[in-house]
């Protein structure tokens, strides 16, 4: 799963804005998705610096669910619930609303669309 976060002008070597409940309420997205997985293990890569393509600081993590193997298919799905989750969640007061307008001052293009990467869906990727 590619996480992207894109920091405008601002250095990406700055504080991290996703924390660790965002990780929990990403993990609780999957276990209602999953619910005879008794545990969902994260490994987490990041790389963060400047990206020529898009002309600003971009943060991005790729998210490896280690027990969690699916098809292409399945992957656009789950894609979409968790987005459809994170906008849901946006909506009422609380961390990931305030986690989303923080993304949004950083850089406008940080909807929950562009956040949750298409590409590794797609398969535009190399992971």
């Amino acid at each position: 799963e590619d996480i992207d976060i894109m920091r405008g002008n601002v250095s990406s070597s700055g504080k991290d804005l996703l924390d660790k409940q965002f990780w929990i309420f990403r993990a609780q997205i999957l276990h209602k998705l999953f619910p005879s997985l008794g545990v969902i293990e994260l490994t987490l890569f990041q790389a963060h610096g400047f990206q020529t393509e898009k002309n600003c600081q971009k943060q991005s993590y790729n998210a490896v669910w280690n027990n969690l193997i699916v098809d292409k298919g399945r992957a656009h799905a789950i894609r979409l619930a968790t987005i459809e989750a994170f906008e849901v969640e946006s909506s009422r007061h609380g961390h990931v609303s305030d986690l989303h307008r923080q993304l949004l001052k950083a850089d406008g293009r940080n909807t929950w669309d562009s956040v949750f990467d298409i590409a590794s869906v797609r398969g535009g990727s190399c992971r």
